[in-house]
């Protein structure tokens, strides 16, 4: 008999609308807001996959979290799920199927009183032992040990390490520093430096213009572009560069500028060229000292993946995408949900991606984080199956 969505969501213990985001066979994106236990739904469609889909083993699902704790945290929340099931099924009679016998005749796979086949006993005991290896991390984490199982396809020393965000930023902002110093003494760049000094003042260069070219850095990072196009788009082409902030205080030249140089022109002449030089700088570094930061991983990643055999390689080894905290993801990152996830013809394969996110939540601008990418992943399911909402109060599956 069909299952309704209240038995489902008793068996499970969620609510009704928590329960909809349950059916792993179903492609699906939950615009989630605070509070409506978006973490308890991760976390049942994962032990639910491994309950009901008996092909699937721990390998085959990957789930991404925001951070290292939340990925610790949700790897304990299914142990416990799995290791409550073998608890609570060890006094339930057993039919033969893996169903348990209730008094009313029906049998249904009830999570608080399983009947467990000696088969499914043991796989999932096998699982919650192995819990520890199961693919919960990161986004950087899960990429991280992509690139070290495929290290000879793109030439990388598997022994790197990864740079934490922090130690990135002190390192970048260095070396943003000894560019700047650079470029003041290069001749040729003698007349927009006096041009942005008697626009901007002295002071502008340990504030607003590490400040642009750290902003301007993010934003090639994120979008794919590297400093030197960018560059050359400035010199010859009609694309304009991405816009370069000042300080609104600073906007207004203390004194006229040399007439050779217009002040703005000036900022994104010294701005690209400090760009170009710091990168450089920055990537020979990391090159001698055999570390990647994270995006590193993602262009590097990009990279591997671009290989159509490879990405069919990757693809195989899971069945299963669940993204958490998807409103946060970057486009370079969602360009790598996409061949992650999607099949050569641009299709999803049923219940292959799960996501999770806000707009309203989003943190626009860390890491390059857009929320606009969440909307083009709400799209791109809803072209395949259905998206589901909930709010913090209910949620509303809309058939598409």
């Amino acid at each position: 008999m069909t299952e309704t969505l209240a038995e489902l969501a008793q068996r499970y213990g969620v609510n009704e609308e928590q329960a909809a985001a349950l059916d792993f066979r179903e492609n699906t994106a939950l615009r989630a807001g605070a509070g409506s236990g978006k973490t308890r739904v991760l976390t049942k469609r994962f032990v639910r996959i491994l309950l009901e889909d008996p092909q699937a083993d721990l390998a085959d699902i990957v789930a991404i979290t925001f951070t290292r704790k939340a990925a610790a945290e949700m790897r304990d929340r299914v142990r416990r799920e799995i290791g409550d099931v073998l608890r609570r099924s060890e006094n339930t009679d057993c039919i033969g199927d893996g169903h348990a016998a209730h008094p009313n005749g029906e049998t249904h796979p009830k999570v608080d009183n399983m009947a467990l086949t000696p088969a499914l006993r043991q796989r999932l005991t096998r699982i919650r032992l192995g819990m520890t290896d199961a693919r919960i991390d990161t986004i950087h984490g899960f990429l991280g040990n992509l690139l070290r199982a495929y290290f000879e396809h793109i030439g990388l020393d598997p022994s790197f390490d990864i740079l934490e965000a922090s130690d990135a930023a002190v390192r970048i902002q260095r070396h943003i520093d000894a560019a700047i110093r650079s470029v003041c003494v290069d001749d040729r760049f003698d007349v927009p430096l006096r041009a942005f000094l008697a626009a901007y003042g002295a002071d502008a260069l340990d504030t607003s213009l590490p400040e642009a070219v750290m902003k301007l850095y993010e934003e090639t990072r994120t979008s794919g572009r590297t400093p030197a196009e960018l560059r050359q788009m400035h010199a010859v082409c009609e694309v304009d560069p991405p816009a370069i902030p000042i300080d609104p205080t600073q906007a207004t030249p203390a004194t006229p500028p040399p007439s050779a140089s217009d002040p703005i022109e000036a900022l994104e002449t010294l701005a690209l060229e400090i760009l170009v030089r710091m990168e450089a700088s920055y990537e020979a570094a990391k090159q001698r000292e055999n570390v990647l930061d994270f995006s590193d991983l993602e262009t590097c990643a990009l990279r591997l993946l671009a290989d159509p055999v490879t990405c069919r390689r990757v693809r195989a080894s899971f069945r299963y995408l669940m993204m958490d905290e998807f409103q946060d993801v970057n486009p370079l990152q969602m360009r790598l949900v996409k061949r992650l996830a999607l099949e050569d013809d641009g299709t999803l394969a049923p219940g292959r991606l799960f996501i999770v996110g806000d707009a309203k939540q989003s943190i626009y601008g860390f890491r390059g984080a857009d929320s606009g990418v969440f909307e083009t992943a709400c799209g791109l399911i809803a072209r395949n199956l259905s998206i589901i909402h909930i709010s913090q109060l209910s949620l509303i599956h809309i058939s598409q």
